[in-house]
């Protein structure tokens, strides 16, 4: 979603909702990886996320999220 973030001259602007370089909102990521574990495919928690904030989100993003989730899934599994 583009934002548009006024300018100062001395940069003492702060964002209030979404922060500086930040690239998605916060507990966004919890959120997705929360449906991906309850059964949820990414193409539906894709529609989900444009249903309930009316943005759309590229499929490889909700890949990109869920694949972090695996990598400690596996890692959880091979433990002693």
């Amino acid at each position: 979603m583009p934002l548009e973030v006024p300018r100062d001259r001395q940069g003492t602007f702060e964002p209030q909702l979404v922060e500086k370089y930040c690239r998605r909102l916060p507990g966004f990521d919890d959120k997705v990886i929360h449906l991906f574990t309850h059964g949820m495919s990414t193409r539906r928690i894709r529609a989900m996320v444009q249903e309930l904030y009316r943005v759309s989100v590229w499929a490889d993003l909700i890949a990109r999220v869920t694949d972090v989730a695996m990598d400690e899934f596996t890692e959880w599994q091979n433990r002693p």
